[in-house]
C-alpha cells in the first residue's frame, strides 16, 4: 500500500509505550554500525537514489543510524524532517513526490520499521535530487524486506548487548567474590614469611591457604559452567 499524502504530525495514543520499547534497543545516539549501514547502501542500490538511512524517532528529535551521503548530522528535529513515522497503516509504504517535498528533493520513499507488537520504531528511506519515472512493487517490496532486515537487526543487537551485559556482571561478581579468599591467601603468606611457627599453626594455616585456593577454584569452575 502507497501513501502519497504527506501527513501532519499527529502524535499516537500510544507514543509513550512506543518510547519505552523503542528505548529498550538502546539504538539512540549510538555511533554508526556496519550492519545498518550496509542495509542503507542496498536500499540506495535498488531505488538507484543519491541518499539512504535508517531512522529512528525519540520524544523530540529523529535519529539517523545510518545515512548515505546524507547530512552530517545525525539528527533532525522532528517538526523539520521528512520522517514518515505518523503516516497511516502500519504496513504503508510513503511516497513523496517533488511537488510535495523541499526544495532540492524530488523523490522520496519509505517503509516503516515495526517491531512484534507492531508499533512503529523507525523508518528506511530513499531520498533523490532527481525524479523517479517508475517505482516498481518489487522495489516497494523489498524495502518492506529491508525494513524488517532492520528490525532482525535490532533484536539480534539487543541479545547481544543482554548477553555482554550479563558476562559483565558475572565477572564484576566474580572479581568481588574473589576478593576475600586471595586477600586471605596473601595474609597467611605474609604470616607464614614473617616469623618462625609451629608446626601446628603452619598446618593451620596451609589448611586455610588450601581452602581459600578451593573457594577460588569453584568460583571459577561454576562462571564456567554458566557460558
Amino acid at each position: 500500500m502507497i501513501n502519497d499524502e504527506i501527513p501532519g504530525q499527529i502524535i499516537p495514543e500510544n507514543e509513550t509505550i512506543r518510547l519505552k520499547k523503542l528505548y529498550q534497543y538502546k539504538i539512540l545516539d549510538t555511533s554508526a554500525e556496519n550492519n545498518f549501514d550496509l542495509i542503507a547502501l542496498l536500499a540506495a542500490g535498488l531505488f538507484e537514489t543519491d541518499r539512504a538511512c535508517i531512522s529512528f524517532a525519540g520524544a523530540t528529535e529523529i535519529f539517523h543510524k545510518a545515512q548515505l551521503n546524507d547530512a552530517e548530522t545525525d539528527k533532525t528535529a522532528i517538526s523539520a524532517s521528512l520522517y514518515d513515522l505518523y503516516s497511516g497503516e502500519k504496513e504503508t509504504i510513503v511516497r513523496y513526490e517533488h511537488a510535495q517535498l523541499p526544495e532540492g528533493i524530488k523523490f522520496h520513499v519509505a517503509a516503516p520499521i515495526i517491531d512484534a507488537d507492531g508499533f512503529i520504531m523507525g523508518t528506511i528511506s530513499v531520498t533523490d535530487s532527481k525524479a523517479h519515472a517508475e517505482v516498481t512493487q518489487h522495489q516497494l517490496k523489498m524495502l518492506n524486506t529491508l525494513a524488517k532486515l532492520v528490525m532482525d537487526q535490532l533484536e539480534m543487537r539487543l541479545v547481544s548487548l543482554n548477553k555482554t551485559q550479563e558476562s559483565n556482571q558475572r565477572l564484576r561478581t566474580l572479581a568481588h567474590d574473589l576478593k576475600n579468599p586471595v586477600t586471605a591467601i596473601s595474609l597467611y603468606v605474609q604470616l607464614l614469611g614473617s616469623r618462625e611457627m609451629k608446626a601446628d599453626l603452619v598446618f593451620s594455616m596451609a589448611a586455610k591457604i588450601e581452602t581459600s585456593i578451593k573457594r577460588i577454584e569453584d568460583k571459577l569452575n561454576n562462571l564456567f559452567k554458566s557460558h
